[in-house]
């Protein structure tokens, strides 16, 4: 009877020791953390990628006519009021 309390404290400290172990163990990564600099990547991963717009907005004319100018880009912001084509009536 005596034996029961032993092997069941003796399982119980194998099972902590293992926990710290695995918790405190040379098995946990870690990240090394660099400060940025201007320069040319060397270790650079090559791939490709898709980018896509999160909305889209049609653009359109109340009256027909030929575009003579247009004065949008990619990635230009424009204020309200602004010409952004002109058309040929």
């Amino acid at each position: 009877m005596k034996s029961t309390p032993l092997k069941l404290s003796l399982a119980l400290l194998v099972l902590a020791a293992l926990g710290l172990y695995y918790w405190f163990g040379p098995s946990r990564s870690t990240a090394l953390v660099a400060r940025v600099r201007a320069g040319t990547a060397v270790n650079a991963v090559s791939g490709t990628i898709i980018v896509q717009a999160s909305e889209a907005q049609e653009i359109k004319s109340e009256i027909s006519g030929r575009v003579t100018s247009m004065a949008m880009a990619l990635d230009k912001r424009v204020a309200a009021g602004e010409t952004l084509v002109q058309l040929d009536t």
